[in-house]
């Protein structure tokens, strides 16, 4: 089974999401709700594949759905905009159109896995040294993106 990267700005949702990745019988390797972590994730993480909200606040995810595919990962697009509505920068991608169902997302996992390739050890080891001293084991960066709970 493969392990995800969540980037949701709306915790319940990522909470949610994570919890039906997991239903899926995969695992959630690390997430963000802003574009800051989810651009130090994205270059630091290791994960097979990154589901990503459209919309963060007021910006797209776009700089981080580019610094996933410069490393040769999947990704998956969820929004509640239809294919006419997305920007051009998202077109030809997984796309997961809001709200969506467990199968729904079972499928877009499967397309997206799909189509890509898995990384060779080699080029995990290139990431890594480039990366910095960012936490990568996915227990440590799937705590310190969930909120604390009182």
């Amino acid at each position: 089974m493969s392990s995800l990267f969540l980037v949701e700005d709306e915790v319940l949702i990522r909470m949610l999401l994570a919890d039906m990745v997991e239903e899926l019988g995969h695992s959630v390797a690390a997430e963000a709700g802003t574009i800051e972590e989810g651009l130090c994730l994205a270059r630091t993480a290791d994960f097979d594949l990154a589901i990503l909200d459209m919309n963060l606040g007021s910006h797209t995810v776009e700089p981080i759905a580019d610094a996933i595919d410069r490393r040769g990962l999947p990704v998956i697009i969820a929004s509640g905009y239809n294919e006419t509505g997305l920007p051009a920068g998202f077109a030809g991608r997984t796309r997961l159109e809001k709200p969506f169902s467990i199968a729904q997302l079972a499928a877009a996992i499967t397309a997206a896995t799909g189509r890509v390739p898995q990384r060779s050890a080699v080029e995990q080891d290139d990431c890594a040294s480039t990366c910095g001293d960012k936490p990568t084991e996915p227990f440590q960066i799937r705590q310190a993106a969930r909120p604390q709970h009182g």
